[in-house]
């Protein structure tokens, strides 16, 4: 008879996770996790303080204590590398929005049940060296601060992200002294300094509140493509303006389902020849036409799916429309570039 053999550090690892996740007889789920930090392009933020409570009395901190404005949804700094945790329930948050010389705080009530279900389901994705589909894990929480007090949650993995809350936090007031250390005693000038950072082009559009909200929206809908290409594509990719991600492989494709989705930003099809070269065709999606498409198309949230077309003609040139029902709108100004794909 075959013996398994259990490592002495796995059983130590395995009675510390019960020991520290047990309470009144009932074994807690962990993951392997940490928290990262986040600000939109052009609003630069910084944290002055969060928290992300699990358990009864654990919490792990939200990186805190410089300028952020690398873009919504991406993860930045982390203190610590990933570790065993109980999924947060709670985030305390307080932080200094520059544009606005505004500070914001609040606590908010995390969807537990759900960032578990996704924890524990993962993802699937490829390995850059076998080009074979694997399974992985989401292994950060993202906290993303905007102006106007928008807090949004994320679960990061693998090139793949999703937004799991979004909330208002109120406006504050913060000690800035604490907030800013070094003996730097002169607030409009520190901010001023941030704010001449973002570029001059943009530093003069006004700030478009409630934007990040507008871009969390889901809508029921699915990608499809059509064409002499179908049976050759292997993946797709998508990404959308509030900092999800998406990658879909061949067998996702065959049985492509409508299911909540924010709005695409960009997509990719990578798609192989009959001679076995593989190309990949980059779809840049213009926000406005997008976002309006969207809106005079889905007229019962609800109730309408709508459906991406990617129609791949014989020439390879593509054109691409949004259609709800039998109402069809074409996009028109779709930048597509197709070229060799590196998978």
């Amino acid at each position: 008879m075959q013996k398994k053999t259990i490592h002495k550090t796995s059983l130590l690892l395995l009675s510390i996770c019960w020991l520290l996740s047990c309470s009144s007889g009932k074994l807690s789920k962990t993951f392997e996790w940490t928290a990262t930090d986040c600000a939109p392009l052009h609003f630069p933020a910084r944290i002055y303080f969060g928290s992300l409570h699990y358990g009864k009395k654990n919490g792990t901190s939200v990186p805190s204590g410089k300028t952020i404005s690398y873009g919504w949804g991406r993860s930045g700094t982390a203190y610590a590398s990933r570790s065993l945790k109980e999924v947060p329930h709670r985030l305390d948050i307080s932080y200094m929005s520059f544009r606005e010389n505004k500070y914001y705080g609040g606590s908010f009530e995390l969807p537990k049940a759900k960032m578990e279900q996704l924890l524990e389901q993962g993802f699937i994705s490829i390995d850059a060296l076998t080009k074979k589909e694997i399974k992985r894990n989401y292994t950060e929480i993202v906290v993303g601060v905007a102006p106007g007090g928008y807090v949004g949650i994320w679960l990061n993995g693998y090139n793949n992200s999703i937004q799991i809350a979004g909330f208002y936090a109120e406006e504050t007031e913060i000690d800035f002294e604490r907030l800013v250390p070094n003996g730097i005693t002169d607030r409009e000038l520190y901010v001023s300094n941030r704010v001449r950072e973002v570029d001059a082009i943009e530093r003069e559009k006004p700030i478009p509140f409630g934007l990040w909200e507008t871009y969390a929206k889901t809508f029921t809908w699915q990608p499809s493509i059509k064409g002499n290409i179908v049976k050759d594509v292997f993946l797709l990719n998508s990404k959308y303006y509030n900092g999800n991600q998406e990658f879909l492989f061949k067998s996702d494709i065959l049985k492509m389902d409508f299911k909540p989705r924010t709005i695409p930003k960009y997509i990719s099809i990578n798609w192989e020849r009959q001679d076995g070269f593989r190309l990949k065709s980059n779809f840049y999606i213009d926000e406005k036409e997008i976002f309006e498409s969207f809106k005079t198309l889905i007229v019962d949230s609800e109730k309408d799916t709508a459906t991406l077309v990617f129609n791949f003609n014989a020439t390879k040139d593509v054109d691409v429309f949004l259609k709800v029902g039998n109402t069809q709108k074409q996009l028109e100004n779709i930048t597509l570039e197709t070229y060799k794909s590196a998978l």
